[in-house]
C-alpha cells in the first residue's frame, strides 16, 4: 500500500492513523515489559527525530523519504506508546512493599465502601516508617479496616496513620479465575493490607484541593438529594447508578436481573448517559448560537456542563471516555466542520491512553469503543433495510437497529469475558433505553429544583414510577425461558475469528461482493474446526485439581465431561462459586458434589451412586482416579483403620486442616512422591509438618502459598481404567 493511498484514505481521519500504532506500542509493552528495552527505545526516538528534521529541512529529499517517513511515523508512535506504558508501570515507580508490619501515612482518595466484615478504602500512601526513619513513598493501596463504628465513619480525604503489613496482590491460581492482580495493576494499585481497630488513627484532613475528592463530595451532595425522597432502596440504587454512576447499593438480585436482560450497560454511566446530557444542554442553549459573540459562550457552556456531569458521576473511566468524545464532537460542530466520527473516537481514545495507557486493557474501555464503532458503522446500514412512514414505528425500528448493531459488535467480546449471551437484548433495548433517557431528564429537573422541596417532591413522583417499572420489567425479562445462554466459553483466537466473520459477512451484505462471502465462509469453517478440536479436548481430558479457596478443602476429578467435586459440606456454596469459572473453561455443565466427611462406610453406597464413574474408586481414605492414588488425611481415621496394613504406595498425599498426622511415622510405611497441603490447613500446623518433612525427597506443594495444584499429565496414566 503506497503512502499516497494511505494519506488519501486517512485524510479525513488522521487520528485513526495515529492511534493504531500507539495502541500497538502499549500492547508491545504488555507482552514484554523489560527495563533494558528503554535505552534502545530512546535511541530509536532520537534517530526518528533526526530523520524527521531531514524530511522537514531538505525538501528535495521529500519524494525519496515519503514512504520511509510513513514507516518512521508509525515506528515513533509504537515506541511512544511503549514508553508511556513503561512510565505508568507501578513496578518502576513504586517501592512500597514491606515484609513486616510498619507505620504508614496516607490519605483516603475514594469513598470507603462498607462490606460484610470490613470497610474497604483506597489509600494514597506517601510515607512509610522503615526502622526508625520515615521514608517517602508513592503508590495506591487497598486497605481493609476491621468493621466497627469508627471505620464506618471514614470519609474521603481523611489522613491516616496506620500499622499494617502491605502485601503484593496475587491470584489464587485457580483455572480461569478473575485476574484480580491484573485488575489492580491496570488501576495502578500495587499493594493491599488489613488493619485491626486498634492499629489506625485519623491524624488530619487533607486541606489542599483535590479534584478527585471534590468530585466525590459533589456526588455525595446529589446522592443526599435522592436519599431525602420517599423512595425504596431498589429505586434509589438504580437511579443513583443511572444518573450519578454510584453502584454500591445495587442489590445482587437486581444486578443479576439487568445482566440477564442484557442491560448491564445502562447501570454504568457511559456514552448513552453523557449523550443524553449533551443533547439536553445543546438544545437548551441553542439560542446562544444565533449571536456571533455568544456562540463562544455556547461552546464553553457545553464543555463546562459536560465536565461538571463527569465530576458528579465520580470521574469514572467510562464517563471520562464518553465526556472526552462528546467534547471533541462539540468543538467540531462549533467549528462547523463535517466531522468523521472515527476520527473523533480515535482522538478521544488517543487522549485517554496518553494520560493512562492501561485503560486499553479495561473491559469497559474495550466494550464502549467497540459498541460505538458498531453503532456508527452498522446502524445506518440496518436502518436502510426498511423505511416506515409512521414516525413511532420508524423510531422503534431505529432503536432496534442501534441495539442490534451494538450487540453484534460487543457480543464476541462480552462472551469472551463473561461467558454468557442475553437472548432478549432487543426487547430490553427497545424498552429500557428510552426509559433511561426519561430518567436522566427527570433527575436533572429534580436536581435543578431541589432547593424548593414541594416542587422537588412532585418532580420525583414520575421518577419513582419510571425506575420501579424498569426494575419490574427487567425482573420479568430475567424470568422468561432461556433468558440467558450460559455458560459459553471462547478463547482469544476464537473471539478474533468471530469478529473476522462478522466483518466479512457485513461487507458482503453492504458491498454485494461474492469474495467477502467466500472469505466469511472460510472463517466460519476455521471456527468450526476450532470448536470441534475443543470438543475433542474436553471429551478426552483427565484432570485433578486441588483448588486454592481460603479455609476450604476442594478437590476436583475431571474425566471428560464427568465432574466429581469433593468439598466441605458446610462450605459448599463458597467452594462451588470459586470452582465454577474453571468448569466453564473445561466445558463442564454439571457437577457431582461429595463431602469429605461423608467418605466413610456409612455413606458407601450413596457415594458409589453419586460418583457413577468406573474410573473413580474410594476405599479406606485412598481415592483412586484411573491409576492415580491419593491418600486423603482429614482426621486420624487412617491410623485407626490402616496402621496394621502392609506398606502403601500412593502418588499423592492430600493433607487437610483436621489431619492428625506425624509424617516421620507415616512415611515409614506410606511411599509417595508428592505431598499437597490444601487451602484449609493452618500456617502454624504446616510449619510443624514441614519440620517433620525436612528429609523428604519428593515434592511439597502448599496451596495457600504455591496456588492451586493441577495434575494434567498426558500419557499412559489416564489412558486405561484399572
Amino acid at each position: 500500500m503506497s503512502s499516497r493511498f494511505v494519506y488519501h484514505y486517512f485524510s479525513d481521519k488522521p487520528f485513526v492513523r495515529l492511534v493504531l500504532p500507539f495502541i500497538a506500542g502499549i500492547f508491545l509493552f504488555r507482552a514484554a515489559p523489560q527495563p533494558f528495552y528503554l535505552l534502545l527505545l530512546y535511541a530509536s526516538l532520537f534517530i526518528g527525530f533526526v530523520l524527521f528534521m531531514i524530511h522537514v529541512y531538505y525538501k528535495k529529499y521529500s519524494v525519496l523519504l515519503e514512504n520511509v517517513w510513513g514507516l518512521l511515523l508509525n515506528l515513533f508512535l509504537v515506541l511512544w506508546g511503549y514508553l508511556l506504558a513503561s512510565w505508568h508501570y507501578p513496578e518502576y515507580k513504586e517501592e512500597l512493599y514491606i515484609k513486616e508490619k510498619a507505620a504508614i501515612v496516607g490519605i483516603i482518595t475514594q469513598k470507603p465502601e462498607v462490606k460484610n466484615k470490613s470497610v474497604k478504602a483506597l489509600l494514597q500512601i506517601y510515607a512509610i516508617k522503615v526502622g526508625n526513619e520515615w521514608q517517602k513513598a508513592e503508590g495506591k493501596s487497598l486497605i481493609y479496616f476491621e468493621k466497627d463504628t469508627r471505620s464506618m465513619q471514614l470519609k474521603l480525604g481523611d489522613e491516616l496513620l496506620l500499622n499494617t503489613k502491605l502485601n503484593v496482590p496475587d491470584n489464587t491460581g485457580n483455572p480461569n479465575e478473575f485476574d484480580y492482580k491484573k485488575y489492580l495493576f491496570f488501576h495502578l494499585i500495587s499493594a493491599s493490607g488489613y488493619v485491626t481497630a486498634k492499629d489506625w488513627i485519623i491524624v488530619g484532613k487533607k486541606n489542599n484541593f483535590s479534584l478527585v475528592i471534590f468530585a466525590e463530595q459533589l456526588r455525595n451532595y446529589f446522592l443526599n438529594i435522592l436519599r431525602r425522597l420517599d423512595i425504596s432502596n431498589d429505586v434509589f440504587a438504580i437511579t443513583s447508578a443511572i444518573v450519578l454512576g454510584y453502584k454500591n447499593e445495587i442489590d445482587a438480585e437486581i444486578r443479576q436481573a439487568y445482566a440477564s436482560a442484557g442491560a448491564t450497560h445502562i447501570l454504568a454511566v457511559s456514552g448513552l448517559h453523557v449523550g443524553v446530557v449533551y443533547l439536553i444542554i445543546s438544545t437548551l442553549l441553542s439560542w446562544l448560537k444565533r449571536n456571533k459573540y455568544l456562540k463562544y459562550l455556547y461552546l464553553v457552556s457545553i464543555l463546562l456542563f459536560l465536565w461538571f456531569y463527569a465530576l458528579i458521576t465520580g470521574l469514572s473511566p467510562s464517563v471520562l471516555r464518553a465526556t472526552t468524545m462528546f467534547s471533541f464532537v462539540a468543538i467540531a460542530r462549533f467549528m462547523e466542520r463535517q466531522t468523521n466520527i472515527y476520527n473523533t473516537l480515535s482522538a478521544s481514545a488517543l487522549l485517554i491512553l496518553m494520560i493512562q495507557p492501561f485503560q486499553l486493557f479495561e473491559i469497559g474501555f474495550q466494550l464502549s469503543y467497540v459498541a460505538v464503532i458498531g453503532i456508527v458503522y452498522l446502524q445506518p446500514r440496518f436502518k436502510r433495510w426498511f423505511a416506515f412512514k409512521n414516525q413511532f414505528i420508524d423510531h422503534v425500528w431505529s432503536l432496534v437497529c442501534v441495539t442490534l448493531a451494538a450487540q453484534l459488535a460487543t457480543s464476541p467480546l462480552s462472551i469472551y469475558y463473561f461467558n454468557q449471551f442475553p437472548l432478549y437484548f432487543l426487547l430490553s433495548g427497545i424498552v429500557l433505553v428510552p426509559l433511561v433517557s426519561l430518567v436522566i431528564y427527570n433527575a436533572i429537573a429534580l436536581f435543578v429544583f431541589s432547593w424548593y422541596q414541594p416542587l422537588a417532591y412532585y418532580i420525583s413522583i414520575p421518577l419513582k414510577y419510571l425506575v420501579s417499572f424498569m426494575n419490574y420489567f427487567t425482573l420479568w425479562v430475567e424470568r422468561l425461558p432461556y433468558a440467558v445462554i450460559q455458560p459459553i466459553y471462547i478463547d482469544l483466537l476464537q473471539m478474533v475469528i468471530v469478529y473476522i466473520f462478522i466483518l466479512l459477512i457485513s461487507y458482503y451484505f453492504i458491498y454485494k461482493k461474492i469474495n467477502f462471502l467466500r472469505l466469511s465462509l472460510i472463517s466460519l469453517f476455521i471456527l468450526s474446526i476450532l470448536f470441534i478440536w475443543r470438543e475433542y479436548q474436553v471429551l478426552n481430558q483427565r484432570r485433578i485439581v486441588v483448588y486454592n479457596i481460603p479455609g476450604v478443602s476442594a478437590l476436583n476429578l475431571i474425566d471428560g465431561r464427568d465432574n466429581i467435586f469433593f468439598t466441605d459440606s458446610d462450605l459448599k456454596e463458597k467452594a462451588t462459586k470459586a470452582a465454577r469459572p474453571s468448569w466453564i473453561k473445561y466445558g463442564l455443565d454439571k457437577e457431582k458434589t461429595l463431602y469429605f466427611n461423608h467418605l466413610s462406610s456409612q455413606f458407601f453406597l450413596s457415594n458409589l451412586v453419586m460418583m457413577d464413574n468406573p474410573n473413580v474408586w474410594y476405599y479406606r481414605d485412598v481415592l483412586v482416579f484411573y491409576q492415580y492414588r491419593i491418600l486423603i488425611l482429614n482426621n486420624d481415621s487412617w491410623y485407626k483403620l490402616n496402621h496394621s496394613l502392609p506398606d502403601l504406595h500412593v502418588d499423592m498425599i492430600l493433607v487437610q486442616r483436621k489431619a492428625k498426622v506425624d509424617f516421620v511415622e507415616l512415611l515409614r510405611y506410606v511411599k509417595t512422591s508428592t505431598i499437597v497441603f490444601d487451602s484449609s490447613c493452618l500456617p502454624s500446623k504446616i510449619e510443624i509438618w514441614l519440620a517433620q518433612l525436612k528429609n523428604f525427597k519428593g515434592k511439597i506443594h502448599i496451596v495457600n502459598k504455591d496456588k492451586a495444584w493441577i495434575y494434567d499429565k498426558k500419557g499412559c496414566l489416564f489412558q486405561t481404567a484399572f
